[in-house]
């Protein structure tokens, strides 16, 4: 729906509402997922901590805490599909935004997708 209309305000020559949608779908492209803090729990563990076995393992790293996500691949080409729209109508400063921002969390991921449940063939 947004790129209807920013394509049809780029054929009425409105470059300001063109820019607006175009942003819009920018945004939604550069979307980043959110990390869910584990809940915090009252009181002692209930779990014990195991020991560490050997010291010398070496320690899993973990991302900064300032570090940016990169995006799918799918958000990726949305958001190259709005920077060479703009760049095509003279929207230069939305190109480079979509291009740097895309681009920013590193090369673009593959999809998530949900697990799929296992049909067992020999009892079907």
């Amino acid at each position: 729906m947004l790129s209807q209309r920013a394509q049809a305000a780029l054929q009425a020559g409105d470059k300001q509402a063109a820019k607006e949608r175009l942003e819009a779908i920018l945004a939604i492209a550069l979307t980043r997922p959110v990390v869910k803090k584990p809940a915090v729990t009252m009181g002692p563990s209930s779990k014990p901590v195991p020991a560490v076995k050997n010291a010398s393992a070496p320690a899993i790293a973990k991302p900064a805490p300032n570090a940016i996500a990169p995006i799918t691949l799918s958000q990726f080409k949305l958001a190259m599909l709005v920077a060479n729209l703009a760049a095509e109508h003279g929207l230069e400063d939305l190109a480079i935004k979509g291009a740097r921002e895309s681009l920013s969390g590193g090369l673009p991921v593959a999809e998530i997708s949900e697990p799929r449940p296992r049909v067992d063939i020999a009892s079907a």
